[in-house]
């Protein structure tokens, strides 16, 4: 298993590989035949041995760093006073969940212990990042258009890279990374999360990652795909280089809460990963999905181990945009093919420079110059789109990530081999709008906060197990009490009564549903809800997904596994969230589960509601009055 950022480097040298020596000699859980292996609660069983931790500051002897996902109806204050954890990190937005230390030799005992707590989801290893190498800079004297730029058509885009006018704005562009530097960027702020002093690029890593986003189009430096865009780096690397799955799961959640108080659209680079092996979901790919359901456009490096993505972490997540490197040839027929390094399959969705990608590593300082370097890695492809991303999120305002990502698929050149490699050069943002305008947003959803995964961090549902589904599209036709007709009996109202001069909670023909008829929830009317039980008798697994679109107020999305007699919130709807499609791991929920949307306040605006369904393996699955 490789744990890498996603680079590599050449200056008049051979391509220097960056990654994690794997191969740790201690064997926390030894390996046993299939038949007996570990709780499938427990991810990834067999890379515990690489989040162990040598002298951690003021601590003897060594220990493991974990991460856990928990059930909501558990604070998680309960599990560090239970199982006698040292607390790192919590979150929220990303998952219900936290990160913590262990001491090594208590470790075999704890997750057996674990895998038998109802409210633990899943618990995985807190896998490390090696440093990276560093290279000898070239000096740049004055702006230049590197070759990568044109390549992808950033001389003939909206903005016209490289003209000295173009601008970007209305954008936000996350760069979780080791650090940046200001010169010849917009950055808007920096958090510093890893355990240096500043948020500084010492890597040479994060800095030219955003320079190929976002470098300003004037006199100086290089220029980007959307030039001067606001850039918030999240400096999740140590100076040394050194960070763990944890701390980006952490930057992760950040981004997440920041955004849910903003309406400025962003896009997340993320230039790093791992290869754990298989399929199975982490933290971090949870985290991944989280912020593309919060309406966060997410851009994954595919990694540079020539090996198919599907078994690399956040590459394989379902919401990320996932980039390979591919190589240009050929003075004037120019043959561009994918990199022999670059990982590949299903889950690559774009293609991008990655090999000699000229950028800026060093910034300017006093009366020198800054310096550049040629640069290779999916670490480096995987920026072009960032500014792809940002540069239509610009253009075009909010677009629902998924619907983002077949866009930039649907306007693709193609490389030799007829996959998709990035363009936005002249036709790419008609196309983009065009195609935006004339698609819905798709209903092949991600999981968002506190849930996504099964309990074991992959697909909830088993694949030996039959699934049953309870759906409602809302096209009974059926109306509240002000209506014509009577409230269908699988819906119960709650609150005010509606009346002719009051705010309505019905379902109705619109625009705003999926299609036919949804469910719509008027924000005036406050404390209104409309609640919903469902029959999960012998389920061990459901996933609730659902339709939305919110124009304004307050509303919530709330489920209780008591029958009404506390309610846990799944999804809070403020500001303009627009359509969304939704999908919640519910499998916390299955005695006595009931649903509820609420408006919680007395602003202007709707909920539509469309397409609820719930699967589970519940022969039964019924609704319930």
């Amino acid at each position: 298993m490789i744990l890498s950022l996603r680079t590599a480097v050449r200056f008049a040298a051979p391509v220097l590989i960056l990654g994690l020596l794997s191969g740790c000699s201690n064997e926390l859980l030894s390996p046993e035949p299939a038949a007996s292996s570990p709780d499938p609660k427990i991810r990834h069983a067999e890379l515990f041995d690489q989040a162990i931790r040598s002298g951690r500051a003021g601590k003897e002897g060594d220990e493991v760093g974990i991460i856990i996902k928990s059930s909501k109806l558990v604070d998680r204050y309960k599990l560090v006073d239970r199982y006698k954890l040292v607390d790192r990190y919590h979150y929220e937005y990303a998952f219900w969940g936290l990160a913590a230390w262990v001491p090594e030799g208590e470790l075999r005992d704890l997750l057996e212990e674990m895998a038998g707590d109802p409210d633990i989801l899943s618990v995985e290893p807190d896998l490390p990042v090696d440093p990276p190498e560093t290279m000898l800079p070239i000096p740049v004297a004055f702006q230049q258009s590197p070759w990568n730029i044109s390549d992808v058509g950033g001389n003939s885009s909206i903005a016209r890279s490289g003209d000295w006018r173009g601008s970007v704005e209305g954008v936000t562009v996350y760069v979780v990374d080791s650090g940046i530097h200001g010169y010849d960027l917009n950055e808007v702020a920096t958090d510093n999360l890893s355990n240096s002093q500043d948020g500084l690029d010492a890597q040479m890593h994060g800095y030219p990652a955003a320079m190929i986003a976002a470098a300003e189009d004037n006199s100086s430096g290089l220029v980007g795909i959307a030039p001067g865009a606001s850039v918030h780096s999240m400096k999740v690397l140590d100076d040394d280089g050194t960070a763990d799955l944890a701390t980006v799961v952490a930057a992760m959640e950040r981004v997440i809460a920041l955004q849910a108080q903003s309406d400025t659209p962003a896009v997340v680079n993320l230039s790093l990963g791992a290869d754990v092996g298989s399929e199975q979901y982490t933290a971090l790919d949870d985290a991944v999905d989280a912020a593309v359901a919060a309406g966060i456009s997410v851009v994954v490096a595919a990694g540079n181990e020539g090996i198919d993505a599907r078994t690399v972490t956040p590459a394989h997540a379902k919401g990320a945009i996932t980039v390979g490197s591919y190589s240009v040839s050929g003075l004037f027929t120019k043959s561009r093919r994918e990199s022999s390094f670059s990982n590949y399959g299903p889950s690559v969705d774009l293609w991008a420079p990655g090999e000699s990608v000229y950028s800026l590593v060093e910034p300017a300082e006093g009366l020198g110059m800054a310096k550049a370097a040629f640069l290779d890695g999916t670490s480096f492809a995987a920026p072009h789109v960032t500014g792809a991303v940002a540069l239509m999120l610009s253009h075009l305002g909010p677009v629902e990530p998924m619907l983002l990502k077949s866009a930039l698929i649907d306007a693709a050149k193609e490389l030799d081999s007829g996959l998709p490699r990035l363009w936005v050069g002249d036709g790419a943002a008609e196309a983009m709008e065009l195609y935006v305008a004339g698609q819905t947003a798709s209903h092949d959803s991600v999981t968002p906060p506190g849930s996504g995964a099964g309990a074991d961090g992959s697909d909830s549902t088993p694949n030996d197990a039959p699934t049953h589904t309870l759906m409602d599209s809302f096209e009974d036709g059926f109306a509240g009490s002000d209506g014509s007709a009577t409230w269908s009996g699988e819906w119960v109202e709650h609150g005010e009564s509606n009346g002719t001069d009051k705010g309505k909670l019905r379902v109705v023909s619109s625009g705003s549903c999926a299609s036919g008829s949804c469910l719509r929830l008027r924000a005036p009317g406050k404390n209104r809800s409309v609640s919903r039980a469902a029959d999960l008798a012998g389920a061990t697994f459901a996933t609730l997904s659902l339709y939305t679109k919110h124009s304004g107020g307050k509303h919530r999305l709330e489920i209780s596994g008591d029958g009404g007699a506390s309610w846990t919130m799944l999804h809070e709807f403020s500001g303009k969230q627009g359509k969304q499609n939704l999908q919640f791991d519910i499998s916390g929920f299955l005695d006595n589960t009931s649903l509820r949307f609420t408006a919680v306040d007395s602003g202007e605006g709707n909920l539509f509601v469309d397409d609820l369904k719930i699967e589970a393996n519940a022969p039964g699955l019924r609704s319930a009055n």
